[in-house]
């Protein structure tokens, strides 16, 4: 059963308390995972049924020209903008709705949707800013990189729960961070892990399956992408479970007393 943390936790009690979350609000977040699993199958799919059947050796040459072409297009980085917006809000939806499965607080998905819609572009700039600023210490050095991966990546979870702006969202999430890098690295560490697992499983599953049914190269392609959505729709919970306990965990730790007191606050007016 889950219970919403007072205080500070061992790693072992925020991967608990993240399982424990990620059952309570597997249903509830379902529309959002699955509209997750579209999204990520999306770009895939339309490089499968845009590019020519394989042939000779100049045929494939042609065929990566094509391909080429259509990386280069307006049309398909529009596309891809798209798809990152769509993502950030049905992101920032399942952020707020599992939060109020956490504080059994009463939020519907339309609800939620309405809060990523409004805050999506917020989030939209705040990723950016993240990717570059990623980007810029990896090429570096790698380290700083890596120093900034783990310590800025819970601004869009500031701007959903905490009406974080674009830039404060990623000073927030750096000053949660900073002092417990180490400790939400290996949090988050295992969180990929788990997910990386369960993708696997997923396309394991679906592979064999595949396999006996047709050999055919097309047939296999799709199956990946579809495994790929499957595993989707059970690891964008999950994945968002561990990022809320996580960030709740950090900010008893620099927040003290003044949150538990904010969360006692909360729990009866919820019952």
């Amino acid at each position: 059963m889950y219970v919403l943390a007072q205080q500070p936790r061992s790693i072992g009690q925020v991967l608990d308390a993240a399982a424990q979350l990620f059952k309570a609000a597997f249903v509830p977040l379902l529309p959002f995972s699955v509209v997750a699993g579209l999204v990520q199958m999306l770009p895939a799919a339309f490089f499968l049924f845009a590019a020519p059947g394989p042939g000779s050796e100049a045929t494939q040459a042609s065929q990566a020209a094509q391909m080429l072409n259509i990386v280069r297009s307006p049309f398909y980085w529009g596309g891809m903008v798209v798809l990152m917006l769509v993502n950030l809000i049905v992101y920032g939806a399942a952020i707020v709705r599992a939060e109020s499965v956490a504080q059994t607080a009463s939020m519907s998905a339309g609800q939620a949707l309405d809060v990523g819609v409004r805050k999506c572009l917020i989030a939209l700039v705040s990723s950016i800013c993240f990717g570059l600023a990623v980007a810029v210490g990896l090429v570096l050095l790698i380290v700083p990189g890596l120093i900034l991966l783990v310590s800025l990546i819970f601004g869009v979870t500031g701007i959903m729960l905490d009406d974080k702006g674009i830039i404060s969202s990623l000073n927030y999430s750096h000053k949660l961070v900073w002092g417990n890098w180490w400790r939400t690295a290996t949090l988050l560490t295992v969180g990929v892990i788990i997910v990386y697992v369960l993708f696997l499983i997923a396309a394991l599953a679906l592979g064999f399956t595949a396999g006996f049914l047709s050999s055919d190269r097309t047939v296999l392609m799709l199956v990946q992408f579809v495994s790929s959505g499957v595993a989707t729709f059970v690891v964008t919970p999950f994945f968002i479970a561990l990022m809320l306990e996580i960030y709740r965990d950090l900010k008893l730790r620099k927040e003290g007393g003044d949150l538990a007191g904010r969360l006692s606050s909360l729990q009866p007016a919820s019952r």
